[in-house]
């Protein structure tokens, strides 16, 4: 190939848009009045609380959530491939699960 065909071809990128305090409220209120789909519905209240990144959350087992003492272990998380380690040393973490009554 002589010429490169996408010389001078520029892609533009579009801006992430991220939810701000009112959005997730908004969207916490909306999700707690749906009762269709209860694993979702726990996604959607569990993530923007606990910092989860969405392969973290499908990664957790029961065994993960230690209700007496309100706390979540990160131990791994789940991919397109299954199962498999976090995506980072730190990832490796024990939060308190805020609210947990």
């Amino acid at each position: 190939m002589e010429k490169n065909l996408l010389r001078g071809i520029q892609i533009s990128k579009e801006e992430e848009v991220f939810l701000n305090k009112h959005g997730v409220k908004q969207l916490l209120t909306a999700i707690k009045n749906e009762d269709e789909d209860i694993f979702k519905r726990g996604m959607v209240i569990t993530l923007p609380h606990q910092g989860l990144r969405s392969g973290e959350l499908l990664g957790l087992f029961w065994s993960d959530i230690d209700f007496e003492n309100k706390t979540l272990t990160v131990n791994r998380q789940r991919t397109s491939k299954g199962l498999g380690p976090p995506k980072s040393k730190s990832s490796y973490r024990t939060m308190t699960i805020e609210g947990l009554n």
